[in-house]
C-alpha cells in the first residue's frame, strides 16, 4: 500500500459515525499497547474506510497498524454503516440520524456508477445500433423529476442500511438541515427521538434547545417520581437554587 497508515485521508463515509471520547480512546489504546491489534484498519483506494478509533489508539499506543484492503464488493458506504451499526448499540433514532448522514454518500455513490456506465458504453445501444434513451422518468420538468428519483433512492438505500423506515431518515434530514447543532447532537446521543427532534425544528432556533431541555427535564422527573401536578413548583424552586447559586459563586 502506497500511502501510510498514519497519516492517509478517510474515506467520506468513514466520517458518518463519532470518533470515541477520550477516555474510551484511552483505554482502547492500554488495549492495543498489551494485546496488539486486533482488527485491522480497512482501507480503500488509498483511503482510510474503516478504523479511525483504531488508528488514533495505535499511534497513541506506538504500535504498528495492519491494514487491508475493501475488496471493493458492492458499496463502502454501505459496508462502513454495516460494520458500525453491528458495533454499536444505536436506537432507532440515532440509526436514522445516521442513514439521514449517509443520503448524500449514496447519491453520489449512484452517480459514479451511472458515469461509469456511460464512459464505458454500456447498454448505450440497442442490437440495431440505436442510441438507447436514458432510463428516467417522464415529465415535462425531467430534470427535477430525475432529482426527486434520485433522492427517493438514496433515502431508501440509507433507510434499509440503517434499518429504519425511510420516513425516519426524513425526520433525519429535517433536524440536519433545519435543528440546532445541539438539538441534532441531542438525537445523536440518545437523548431525544427523532421524531420528536424533527417536530422541534418548526419552532425558532432559539427555542430548539430551550424546549428539548424542558421535555428532558419532565423525563427526570418522571424518573424521580414526582408528580407532574408538582412540576412547576419545582421548576420554580429549581431556578431559585440556581439564581442563588450564580450569587454567591466567584468572579
Amino acid at each position: 500500500m502506497s500511502a501510510d497508515w498514519r497519516s492517509m485521508p478517510h474515506h467520506p463515509a468513514a466520517s458518518v459515525f463519532p470518533l470515541m471520547s477520550d477516555s474510551e480512546l484511552d483505554a482502547l489504546a492500554e488495549d492495543i499497547r498489551a494485546h496488539g491489534l486486533r482488527q485491522p484498519l480497512i482501507t480503500f483506494q488509498g483511503m482510510l474506510l474503516d478504523g479511525r478509533n483504531r488508528r488514533k489508539s495505535c499511534i497513541a499506543a506506538d504500535v504498528e497498524a495492519t491494514t487491508e484492503e475493501w475488496n471493493g464488493d458492492g458499496s463502502p458506504t454501505a459496508f462502513v454503516v454495516s460494520l458500525n451499526i453491528h458495533r454499536r448499540h444505536l436506537s432507532e433514532s440515532q440509526r436514522a440520524l445516521a442513514g439521514a448522514r449517509v443520503m448524500d454518500l449514496f447519491k453520489q455513490e449512484a452517480s459514479d456508477r451511472q458515469q461509469a456506465g456511460r464512459s464505458s458504453g454500456a447498454k448505450t445501444t440497442n442490437s440495431k445500433g440505436e442510441r438507447l434513451r436514458a432510463n428516467l422518468p417522464a415529465s415535462a420538468d425531467g430534470g427535477e423529476a430525475s432529482g426527486r428519483e434520485s433522492e427517493r433512492r438514496a433515502r431508501d438505500d440509507a433507510a434499509a442500511a440503517v434499518n429504519v423506515s425511510p420516513r425516519s431518515v426524513e425526520h433525519g434530514q429535517t433536524v440536519l438541515e433545519d435543528g440546532d447543532p445541539e438539538l441534532t447532537e441531542a438525537v445523536a446521543r440518545g437523548d431525544i427521538a427523532v421524531s420528536t427532534a424533527s417536530t422541534l425544528t418548526t419552532l425558532p432556533k432559539e427555542e430548539h434547545v430551550g424546549r428539548y431541555g424542558a421535555r428532558r427535564t419532565h423525563r427526570s422527573r418522571r424518573r424521580r417520581g414526582i408528580p407532574r401536578r408538582n412540576w412547576r413548583s419545582c421548576t420554580r424552586t429549581s431556578r431559585s437554587s440556581r439564581l442563588a447559586g450564580l450569587e454567591t459563586a466567584p468572579n
